[in-house]
């Protein structure tokens, strides 16, 4: 999982929220939670805030890229289904 980090916000902190989010997922389902490579945010002196500018992301975006994630982890946890005689 690709977890970003916020100003402020350390690597221990969001391992440990997405730990809490999937505990108990369900039975058959064992999730292990770990630390991995770990990029921190860039710091900008206050004078040069915008690098490149305003970034915005489409909501319409956001919704499209959470569906596809959602979708594979649906995917990924389903048991193969036997598939009929032929």
């Amino acid at each position: 999982m690709d977890r970003r980090l916020l100003p402020g916000t350390g690597p221990a902190a969001a391992t440990d929220e997405i730990r809490e989010a999937v505990e108990g997922t369900g039975p058959g389902c064992e999730i292990s939670v770990r630390s991995g490579v770990t990029m921190l945010p860039a710091y900008l002196p206050p004078e040069r805030r915008d690098v490149l500018g305003d970034d915005y992301v489409r909501l319409s975006a956001v919704r499209k890229q959470a569906a596809v994630l959602r979708d594979t982890v649906t995917h990924f946890f389903q048991r193969p289904q036997a598939r009929p005689p032929v």
